[in-house]
């Protein structure tokens, strides 16, 4: 008997179907599973063809838009950069922290998801709000509050549908 074997990649709905095609053998059929998410199909065909089917469902490396997984690859890398830096200048003069900013309109929502994430202890956002925004809720009295800080700016931001 001749095995000659046809492996065909297909694509369809979210799964990834690896037909393999096998000559010379007789006709069977059924279904077994093999491992989560890995199905196995045999079914005959006519001529003592047999084909095998192995069906994978396919997941996304990452659920995250392009903007969210750059976004959070900028924030390790800010973290990283400023270390155990203090000074809010140095803080916000790394060179992540400034690529955020460049990020513009697209990273408020992204900003907010994170200040909102941080709770009750909020990371030095504020200046990046600003510069993109050219806005500033928080009054002179609240500055240096970072909590009363992310509370007026998660205000404004859910005013405007940022957050």
């Amino acid at each position: 008997m001749s095995v000659v074997p046809r492996a065909i990649p297909i694509f369809l709905s979210g799964l990834l179907i690896f037909a393999l095609f096998v000559s010379g053998i007789g006709a069977a059929a059924g279904l077994r599973v093999l491992a989560e998410p890995s199905v196995e199909l045999i079914f005959g065909l006519a001529g003592g063809t047999a084909a095998v089917a192995y069906v994978h469902r396919l997941h996304p490396i990452s659920s995250l838009t392009l903007d969210e997984q750059l976004f959070s690859s900028l924030v390790a890398d800010w973290y990283r950069e400023r270390g155990a830096k203090s000074s809010t200048s140095e803080i916000v003069l790394c060179p992540s922290y400034q690529r955020i900013i460049g990020l513009g309109q697209k990273a408020l929502p992204l900003i907010f998801q994170q200040l909102e994430k941080e709770g009750d202890k909020p990371d030095n956002w504020f200046w990046a709000l600003h510069a993109i925004t050219n806005d500033n809720p928080v009054p002179e009295h609240l500055r240096g509050n970072r909590m009363e800080m992310a509370k007026l700016w998660l205000k404004w931001g859910r005013n405007r549908g940022y957050a």
